[in-house]
């Protein structure tokens, strides 16, 4: 795997480094301290540019999308007013790792290199889901054998398609795919918009909003090359753990957890079996 662009320092070092530092840490709490007080708020972190998770809507500017929904939703359920802080990516493993905020709500992947920093409750499928240009002649995936596939740095996805290079591209003796690093997914897709790279790698829950505000500048390309799941994460000795595990299941119990899915058309992604 040739990566094009050289990516910074680890956001997940930058965390594992905070975690081991102690002492300043910032303890959570699940009330106020004081008889009488009232709830302290939930204060969830959000990069709002991922759209339909949480973006701003471009008319308005007005936070939108399923994990807002969901954030208020889950407030709501735990008596807790909420305060949603937006960061970058990086910014909110910092956070929460310093106890600025509680939880991050962001389309976060829960993966096995990320539980040693973090404790997660999952509550949506995902995957890494490839797009090419609505005119592309790609049909098969050794097509992209020795092309350029974009993808946002702090995800998951360069190891993915990695591995999918290898299973397609090496097993059949041709050149691999060269992973273009991106800001964020955003930039993902504005770099196939412009033909600089072949394809782009999306979260699969991202895919059907875009093909419907898109104009046909995108279409998916074969089906999505890994699975995942999108997850409630904060650090290891939160007390707020067992909650939100109950009050989330209490929402799936009640509907309000479908209600949401209907909402932004993601009842596909669900975690409840079938």
């Amino acid at each position: 795997m040739r990566l094009r662009r050289r990516q910074p320092r680890s956001a997940w070092t930058a965390f594992a480094s905070i975690i081991a530092a102690g002492g300043a840490m910032l303890f959570l709490s699940a009330n106020t301290a004081g008889y009488g007080a009232p709830p302290a708020p939930l204060i969830v972190g959000i990069n709002p540019v991922y759209p339909p998770m949480e973006f701003h809507a471009p008319e308005t500017g007005e936070l939108q999308g399923f994990d807002v929904d969901f954030a208020y939703a889950l407030g709501k359920q735990m008596g807790r007013p909420v305060e949603i802080r937006e960061a970058s990516f990086p910014q909110l493993m910092v956070d929460v790792g310093s106890g600025r905020i509680d939880i991050i709500i962001s389309g976060l992947n829960d993966t096995p290199g990320r539980r040693g920093v973090l404790r997660f409750i999952d509550y949506l499928q995902s995957g890494a889901q490839l797009l090419v240009s609505g005119g592309s002649p790609f049909t098969r995936d050794t097509d992209l054998c020795g092309g350029t596939v974009s993808a946002a740095r702090g995800t998951d996805f360069a190891r993915i398609l990695q591995a999918w290079g290898a299973r397609v591209c090496t097993a059949a003796h041709l050149t691999d795919i060269t992973v273009v690093g991106t800001e964020n997914s955003a930039m993902a897709r504005l770099e196939l918009r412009e033909g600089r790279v072949q394809a782009a790698v999306q979260g699969e829950e991202t895919v059907g909003y875009f093909l419907d505000n898109a104009h046909s500048l995108f279409r998916r390309f074969l089906s999505p090359i890994s699975h995942a799941y999108l997850a409630i994460a904060m650090r290891h000795d939160s007390v707020l753990f067992d909650t939100i595990r109950a009050d989330f299941e209490q929402m799936e119990r009640d509907g309000q957890y479908q209600s949401l899915l209907r909402k932004w058309h993601l009842e596909a992604n669900t975690v409840i079996p079938s």
